[in-house]
């Protein structure tokens, strides 16, 4: 009965040798695919489905403030570019100088890590190491100054943690 069927699938002639290792290999490599591919759009369907949120612990009052829903920052407004520059040339000036589309740049970064929900602290220690570069070292007191200035004339829907 197996040579019929070899005969059949193949012919008179005599199938080569391994086919049907062959098959079973082509059977094999195709259920393996699919399994593949579904565990890729699980991960994808995952990985794009917003999370809940978690309910508030018991006893504890309600907020009364309303969290900002914004989840895109767009590079500031001609008026609110310059606002942005002027406030950090009075922090100093050399931040601006040269460096004016890079330091908006910057600022429109602080304001992501914002949105995001970072804490207050990722912020600043993020703020300090965009700031930072091989022309200028920035100081500790200057990172509280550079957040506002970019939350007021930047973001200023957004509140920072």
């Amino acid at each position: 009965m197996r040579t019929e069927a070899r005969r059949e699938w193949h012919g008179d002639r005599e199938p080569p040798p391994g086919a049907a290792v062959s098959r079973r290999f082509a059977a094999g490599l195709a259920a393996l695919g699919t399994a593949v591919a579904a565990v890729v759009f699980l991960a994808v369907t995952l990985a794009l489905k917003p999370a809940a949120p978690s309910p508030a612990p018991e006893g504890s009052p309600p907020s009364t403030t309303e969290p900002a829903k914004v989840t895109q920052v767009t590079e500031p407004v001609r008026h609110e570019r310059r606002a942005y520059l002027a406030a950090l040339r009075k922090i100093n000036p050399l931040f601006v100088r040269g460096y004016g589309d890079e330091a908006v740049r910057r600022g429109v970064a602080v304001c992501r890590d914002i949105a995001r929900g970072r804490s207050r602290e990722v912020v600043y220690a993020n703020t300090g190491k965009r700031f930072t570069t091989g022309a200028f070292v920035i100081g500790v007191e200057q990172i509280p100054l550079i957040v506002t200035a970019a939350n007021k004339f930047i973001c200023p829907r957004l509140s920072l943690r």
